[in-house]
């Protein structure tokens, strides 16, 4: 692991440790980090990923086991070192994924015009990424940092992206598996 990406582990870690418990895996803490980031989702990503004495916790310090922006910068930012990106890649090509990847793309439309975003894009990890941040409040500035930017034409189409995703019941398996690819990745 790149020493960033370490400390960055290290941090969620002991968070989880003084709050949750000390017998959650590395993976699982970053895992709970994302989750803890959706205000509306939570709850049950919470109970897919956790037994329920240690969802009930978790629940309890949510807001304080929140992924912060550096972590999610030093993680999952376009910067970001990935130990492998192999469990990202089954939940990407995932039919179910497919439609989300679609219209989040769409809404990048300019920013995808961007070389280096685009490339970016490419990416199963940059994918999962933004279908996470599109489940938080940090929407905008969580997928800047995966693609190294975007495009200002692009923020109203992804407010509405977002907004769909609020409207319509989370697909929490789909959410869960993503979260926990994603936290694979960078441990």
């Amino acid at each position: 692991m790149n020493a960033a990406r370490v400390t960055a582990v290290s941090a969620i870690k002991e968070r989880v440790e003084k709050l949750v418990s000390s017998n959650i895996k590395d993976s699982d803490c970053v895992a709970l980090a994302l989750a803890s980031t959706f205000p509306r989702d939570r709850d049950e990503v919470f109970g897919m990923l956790l037994s329920n004495s240690v969802c009930k916790t978790a629940l309890k310090h949510a807001d304080e086991l929140a992924m912060t922006q550096a972590e999610w910068n030093l993680l999952f930012g376009k910067e970001g070192s990935f130990v492998s990106e192999g469990s990202a890649r089954p939940v990407a090509s995932d039919r179910d994924f497919e439609p989300y990847a679609v219209s989040i793309a769409g809404a990048l439309r300019c920013s995808l015009t961007e070389v280096a975003s685009k490339e970016q894009w490419q990416r199963a990890t940059s994918k999962l990424s933004c279908y996470v941040a599109m489940h938080t409040d940090y929407a905008e500035d969580w997928i800047a940092s995966v693609l190294g930017g975007i495009v200002k034409a692009d923020t109203r189409r992804l407010d509405d992206v977002r907004s769909s995703i609020e409207d319509n019941d989370t697909d929490c398996m789909l959410l869960s598996k993503t979260v926990l690819a994603m936290a694979q990745c960078v441990t």
